[in-house]
């Protein structure tokens, strides 16, 4: 190759690289123009607070109990009846008015719904004769004896109500044990079984306010002690806890309380029932009804969520917007970013935080991002 060639050749290349520059050059140049705004603003800082309004509303602290879910506990039953118990109900069964609670003696004891404990034999001793009447040591005849009165009294009423809804008439439903009323029993009797003699003896009849879900004790079977033999738990499904006496003020009766069931579905409840004395450790029982009792497992460990505090219509403000002041306490910054205004915290609850003092709702307030 020639000298003139080399020549050529290099100064064909030095235009490559000159055009290759102004190119660049130019590029850069649209990318200036075009793009360097947007770059501009994505990289510009973002303020370090918000405005938020000072606000009225309620704040409320939750908090959670372990609890047990079943029948609640079993409680013994006033049986009256004496003998040997020969027959027992399956644990489990809900007894109802008019249902067998046990066998003594093969006698039925039935189940009647009253809120007055059996305590005497029901029977019409207005049918008994009166006595002879008895001479005085005069040989004076005395005023006439005067004619047996009716049994009458609120357990009289209340075995006549119940006979009623079994189905038995012939009577007037009062207080009074008349003759009408022991033909009722007997056609009672007859139909249960029992031995047919128009009157109610002690122990034959249990009263209580409502069906029972009765809790039996197979040993007792054959044994003397009917009153043993047998208990009651709530016919429906209860969620029963513990918690010191000094931590229920939140447990008033008819409190709506969320319960998560040990398949973790959550149900409402409400508070039924709270001790009032408290066990050796302070404790006292709560007890809670489902909104649906049927729903759910038959027993097992659940968890109680209820609200433990509660400040309705307070001023509230997000707990970031406190500002430590430097002469002590806490303020919130105005909006315009000047003064701060002193205010005192109450109730902290989820994220908010209850505040007082010199401050209006509607306030608009820095709040630190």
């Amino acid at each position: 190759m020639t000298d003139a060639d080399k020549g050529r050749r290099r100064g064909i290349v030095v235009l490559l690289l000159v055009v290759l520059v102004l190119l660049a050059a130019g590029g850069g140049a649209w990318l200036l123009t075009h793009g360097g705004h947007s770059s501009a603003s994505a990289d510009a800082p973002r303020a370090a607070y918000e405005v938020v309004e000072v606000r009225r509303q309620t704040l409320s602290v939750g908090s959670t109990l372990a609890g047990k879910l079943g029948y609640g506990p079993a409680e013994g039953i006033p049986i009256r009846a004496v003998g040997t118990v020969t027959w027992l109900p399956r644990s489990g069964t809900v007894v109802r008015r008019g249902g067998t609670v046990m066998r003594v003696d093969d006698k039925p004891v039935s189940l009647m719904y009253g809120e007055t404990p059996a305590y005497r034999t029901l029977e019409d001793t207005s049918a008994a004769p009166p006595g002879p009447d008895e001479r005085t040591a005069g040989g004076e005849r005395p005023a006439p004896k005067p004619a047996p009165r009716p049994l009458v009294g609120p357990d009289v009423a209340q075995l006549e109500a119940n006979l009623v809804d079994l189905g038995y008439r012939g009577f007037e439903p009062d207080d009074e044990f008349t003759a009408a009323t022991a033909a009722a029993v007997r056609a009672w009797q007859a139909d249960i079984g029992a031995a047919v003699t128009g009157r109610v003896e002690l122990g034959e009849v249990l009263f209580r306010s409502g069906p029972i879900r009765v809790v039996a004790d197979p040993a007792a079977l054959g044994s003397d002690a009917p009153s043993t033999a047998v208990q009651r738990t709530a016919t429906e499904k209860v969620v029963t806890a513990s918690a010191p006496a000094g931590s229920v003020e939140w447990a008033e009766i008819g409190a709506r309380v969320k319960v998560t069931l040990p398949d973790q579905h959550t149900v409402a409840a409400t508070v039924r029932a709270v001790g009032r004395t408290p066990d050796d450790a302070g404790n006292v029982d709560l007890r809670l009804a489902l909104r649906n009792p049927a729903r759910g497992p038959r027993a097992g460990a659940v968890t109680i969520s209820y609200v433990a505090q509660q400040r309705k219509d307070v001023l509230a403000v997000p707990v970031t917007a406190l500002v430590a002041l430097a002469e002590g306490g806490y303020g919130v910054q105005l909006a315009d970013g000047g003064a701060f205004v002193p205010v005192t915290p109450g109730l902290y609850a989820e994220g908010e935080v209850e505040v007082t003092g010199n401050i209006e709702a509607g306030t608009r307030i820095r709040v630190p991002r």
